[in-house]
Order: C-alpha cells, then sequence, then structure tokens
C-alpha cells in the first residue's frame, strides 16, 4: 500500500463507516486463514460453499458464517455442518446473526469477528477449489505484496462449466480501477490491507466488489496475480443481486460507486486524464440506462452531480441533457444495447 495516500484517504470523509461500530481489528493468528461467508437463505448454496473451504488443502481455517437476517432454516442446516466439523481440529466455524443490512454489512461483521492474518471472502453461492487458499497463502509467504488473487471460472445453474472467467492481469493502467479484474472469492488478503481499506460500503446493493477493488487501486495496494483457475463463480438466480432487471436501486447504487471513487481519486490527487476519461465513459452510460428505464429524475441528479465532479462535465452534460431533454426512452434503449456490446468488447 502507499502509506502517504492511505494517510490522506483516513484524514478524509471518505472512508466508508459500518453499522456494527469502530473498524477495530485485533492482530491476527499467524498462519489462520478466515473465510468469512456471508448469507441470506439459500441454505443449500451455504452448505455447497461451505463444503468447498472442507475440502482445502490448508489448515488452519476458521469459517465465519454471518446470517443477513435469513427467513428460511439456515441456521439448522448450519448446526448440522458444525456438528460434523468436531473431528476437524483444523477447522472452526463461528455463526453470526444480523439484521437484514446487506451482503457488505455482513463482510463487515465478519471481518471484525475474525481472527486471521490472512482473509478470504466468499458469497454463500460459490465455491473454492481445494488448492485456492494454500496456493494464495504460499504467494503472500513468499512477496510483499498486499492480496493476491487468482481466477474464477463460471458455471451454469446445472454446474456446467463455461468458457468465460473472472480474473485478469491488470494492465498497470487506470483500466485497472475502472474495470472488473477480480470477482469476490479470487482475492487473499493480509488481514492490514483489510483494516488500512476500510469496511465494505453498506449504503451499496450491488458494484461492492468494483468498488473494493477501485479504492484497492487507487491507494496503491500491491497484489499478485496467479493465472491458475481457483474458484467457481455461479451463474443463477436464486437471490442474485446481479440478477434480475436493473432497479432503481441498484441504478443509483452503482452511481454511488462511481461518485466515491471519482472524488477518492480526486481528493488524493489521482484522477489524470485516462482515469477521468475512463469514469466518464462509465457515467455517460449509466446516464442512458436511467434514460432506457424513464428514470429521468435520477439521470438529472447524476448531470448535476458530474459538474461538481468536473469529470469532462461539457461532453457529459451536453449528452445527459440532451437524453433529459427529449426523453426519449426508445432511443436509449436502442444506445444502451450498443454499449453493452462495447462494453464486452472493450
Amino acid at each position: 500500500m502507499d502509506a502517504k495516500l492511505v494517510g490522506i484517504y483516513r484524514d478524509s470523509n471518505l472512508v466508508p463507516a459500518t453499522c456494527h461500530g469502530a473498524w477495530d481489528l485485533s492482530s491476527g493468528v499467524p498462519d489462520l486463514v478466515s473465510v468469512i461467508i456471508p448469507a441470506y437463505n439459500r441454505s443449500e448454496l451455504l452448505v455447497r460453499a461451505i463444503q468447498s473451504v472442507r475440502d482445502q488443502v490448508y489448515r488452519p481455517i476458521e469459517i465465519i458464517i454471518v446470517d443477513d437476517g435469513s427467513i428460511d432454516e439456515i441456521e439448522v442446516h448450519v448446526a448440522v455442518v458444525t456438528e460434523s466439523l468436531k473431528s476437524d481440529h483444523g477447522l472452526s466455524l463461528t455463526f453470526r446473526k444480523q439484521e437484514h443490512c446487506g451482503a457488505a454489512a455482513a463482510r463487515n461483521l465478519g471481518v471484525l469477528c475474525s481472527r486471521g492474518a490472512y482473509i478470504q471472502f466468499l458469497d454463500s453461492d460459490d465455491c473454492l477449489l481445494p488448492s485456492k487458499i494454500s496456493a494464495g497463502v504460499a504467494i503472500l509467504r513468499e512477496s510483499f505484496s498486499d492480496y493476491t488473487y487468482c481466477r474464477a471460472q463460471f458455471v451454469d445453474h446445472s454446474g456446467a462449466l463455461l468458457e468465460h472467467y473472472f480474473g485478469s492481469l491488470g494492465t498497470g493502467t487506470a483500466r485497472d480501477v475502472t474495470d472488473f479484474i477480480w470477482q469476490t472469492m479470487c482475492p487473499l488478503f493480509r488481514r492490514a490491507t483489510i483494516e488500512a481499506l476500510g469496511p465494505w460500503r453498506e449504503d451499496l446493493v450491488n458494484f461492492q466488489d468494483w468498488e473494493y477493488g477501485a479504492r484497492l487501486e487507487l491507494l496503491g495496494f500491491t497484489r499478485e496475480y496467479d493465472p491458475t483457475v481457483r474458484a467457481i463463480f455461479s451463474q443463477h438466480a436464486v437471490g442474485a443481486m446481479g440478477a434480475g432487471a436493473l432497479t432503481e436501486d441498484k441504478l443509483r447504487s452503482i452511481w454511488c460507486a462511481y461518485r466515491e471513487i471519482s472524488l477518492l481519486a480526486r481528493a488524493i490527487k489521482r484522477l489524470g486524464p485516462h482515469l477521468k476519461y475512463r469514469l466518464t465513459r462509465r457515467m455517460i452510460f449509466l446516464a442512458v440506462q436511467c434514460g432506457a428505464r424513464s428514470n429521468w429524475g435520477l439521470l438529472q441528479q447524476i448531470e448535476a452531480e458530474i459538474k461538481q465532479l468536473k469529470l469532462n462535465y461539457f461532453i457529459v452534460t451536453l449528452v445527459v441533457t440532451l437524453l433529459g431533454l427529449f426523453r426519449a426512452s426508445s432511443v436509449c434503449r436502442m444506445l444502451e444495447a450498443w454499449g453493452d456490446r462495447r462494453m464486452a468488447n472493450d
């Protein structure tokens, strides 16, 4: 990490807060890996995720499950699993509950309850392959990097492997701030990295991992890329935030993520021309998405805040103003489809 940038960040009002109180982490237990799994219903998928941690060749591991106010019988399933773990002295399981505040708050509570020198996040619908943690720990032991991350392969609802992956090397440019170079389960973090970075943003319903990764990049946290597939990302519609319609809450969450990263980049003086350009493109596309859903009120808010951020705002304001003036949702839908193709090939 860049200590100077982290110092500026901490002195600003841009460090996210958590509903669980002060971000005060105790010293980590050497060699121990804390695997933090937020869970909201989806008991069967959760059991599968836990099993993938049990299958790790590495020990010692503590599993911390945070129930985000589930209404199914998740506690019963976890109790059965906990009983079966008693014979594995290198593996423990802790179960905590919170009111329904979202996955980010659940991850934050898990971190505050953790004891490990290393921290691994895992969503309840995804899985780690058996070598995931051992490979990550080995890399961090041999380097001074703040975290390491691997590739994750997509599987469909039937479990069939797809030729689509999360996890890429990165370019060493502003693209590493604005692009998804990993998914939640890909990294293994040092405890000190998590403490310095601060909590996950609890006001985001989606784009949580994008904002978290962008913060890491801006603040100069160093990483090691492992090109091996060591995790599985499940595509399904069972309570997945990424599935379903792009609602107003999701649009607002995306805008909040863009805004906070723009403010951070400006505060630490890393908002160069390339990053301005990348963020501007994303904001224009978000404005188009708002227009495609006739969400003209949010589109106007985006226009006003873009002016305050001064991100090439003349071009953005012109585009956004024209969209709001003519209010042609059909045109916005055409632009959205075109933009989706451009983003996919970019």
